[in-house]
């Protein structure tokens, strides 16, 4: 079944389409809310999954969206990640920062407190574990290294991640996740290597989770510009954009034997 999937190789129209049954199957999870939080999110993907492998099984193993080959020993590879930890912490801040004007939707703030005064396990496995594997896997593995095929890779990797902004709902979430989108979507491209943004995309959701337990759900929604002085806020955020930048340069310089689009 795997196979047939990462067969289908979606173009931008079957992509967008894709992103429609998403939007679907989210719907048809929040009606079961009596089974738990895990169940309902895997059921989400169940219209995606079975439409890309109607599209596999039409086309075939030869249409197979591989990730772009990158040329890196698994050394430059880790170093890459390793390098990209500081960098998603900055680019954290930094999206913070660009959607503090934003107010948090009331009823997403209910549904993150309800999520962890129910079961703090079930809501970790979901969050922590199968929303960057599962999510990763649509976006970057299937839809990202399907449009590159078809387009240069910059171009795929600002429609993907739009489709993943887009897959959040709500603008609060949605430009971080664009933000946050391209960075894992570049780190896929300049590796090879879907794997790392699935762990940086879990590093991303487990913060979120911990801040919850240790602070209480509320601080975790709040910006930091309300959590800290201003004088301490605006440093951290010239620090943030230096660690970004310098960063990213620095993995370009490791992942420098990457294929170009």
């Amino acid at each position: 079944m795997m196979k047939k999937i990462l067969s289908a190789c979606p173009d931008l129209k079957e992509s967008l389409l894709l992103l429609l049954l998403f939007v679907a199957g989210q719907f048809a999870a929040s009606l079961m809310s009596a089974m738990p939080m895990y169940l309902t999110y895997v059921v989400a993907y169940i219209p995606p999954l079975v439409y890309l492998y109607i599209l596999g099984t039409g086309r075939g193993d030869g249409g197979a969206a591989a990730v772009r080959p990158s040329g890196l020993r698994p050394g430059r590879q880790a170093a890459a990640v390793a390098v990209a930890v500081p960098v998603e912490l900055a680019v954290i801040v930094l999206a913070g920062a660009a959607t503090s004007w934003i107010e948090t939707p009331q009823w997403y703030t209910e549904l993150f407190r309800s999520m962890m005064q129910t079961g703090l396990l079930s809501t970790a496995v979901t969050v922590c574990v199968l929303a960057p594997v599962m999510e990763e896997f649509l976006f970057r593995r299937i839809v990202l290294c399907s449009l590159a095929r078809k387009m240069s890779g910059w171009k795929a990797l600002l429609l993907s991640s739009l489709m993943f902004a887009a897959a959040h709902f709500n603008l609060w979430q949605a430009l971080p996740a664009f933000i946050l989108g391209c960075l894992l979507g570049w780190i896929c491209l300049r590796t090879g290597n879907w794997w790392a943004s699935v762990l940086l995309h879990a590093l991303n959701n487990s913060l979120t989770i911990a801040v919850s337990v240790f602070f209480g759900p509320d601080v975790a929604l709040t910006p930091l510009s309300q959590v800290m002085t201003p004088g301490l806020y605006y440093l951290l955020v010239i620090l943030s954009a230096v660690v970004a930048a310098a960063g990213i340069w620095l993995i370009y310089r490791i992942t420098r034997t990457t294929i170009q689009s």
